[in-house]
């Protein structure tokens, strides 16, 4: 009897598998020029040596997002205090700031960050947990990430403490706090 949803749900996987190759995927690209680039790993490679990231207002370059063919000037610089966030290549975490009226789904102001430092679904489960209580609740998801051309893995997205958060959230302007 309990049998049954086991093999039906192992049977599906092949079709499920094969369904997902042609579902479009959402996809934010980030171009950053070499200097940038320079930059960027100049202030990972001290990080690395530190043990952790004390970032500056120094450490944002410019750089364009293209999200739905809308390319953007943004602000980028890496985020994460520690080595979770910077220490492997390929898996680095940005903090992100659209300039002018741009916004990526709504947000001026966002991270970027592989699910695993925010602990794979877990946070996503959090922070609709919060809205379903009718608490503050940041915009997350995931998307497909590009950094100049090089294909990241799917990341998750979530929105930082600014005036768009609390908006959304239907609450009005008044004294904010971020813990670590």
């Amino acid at each position: 009897h309990r049998l049954k949803p086991i093999l039906k749900s192992n049977f599906l996987i092949p079709f499920n598998s094969l369904k997902s190759s042609f579902i479009n995927e959402d996809i934010f690209s980030i171009d950053i020029k070499h200097k940038n680039i320079l930059k960027i790993n100049h202030i990972r490679d001290k990080a690395k040596d530190m043990q952790f990231l004390m970032a500056k207002p120094s450490d944002w370059v410019k750089a364009y997002g293209t999200y739905k063919n809308n390319k953007s000037p943004l602000k980028i610089r890496l985020k994460g205090l520690f080595g979770d966030h910077w220490q492997d290549d390929g898996f680095w975490s940005f903090k992100i700031k659209l300039e002018g009226e741009n916004t990526f789904l709504g947000m001026k102001r966002f991270e970027l960050q592989h699910p695993r430092t925010r602990e794979y679904m877990n946070d996503w489960y959090f922070h609709k947990m919060n809205k379903n209580l009718g608490l503050i609740a940041p915009r997350y998801g995931f998307i497909r990430a590009f950094v100049n051309g090089e294909r990241f893995p799917i990341y998750a997205f979530e929105e930082s403490l600014d005036k768009r958060l609390i908006e959304n959230n239907r609450r009005r302007e008044g004294p904010t706090f971020n813990l670590l």
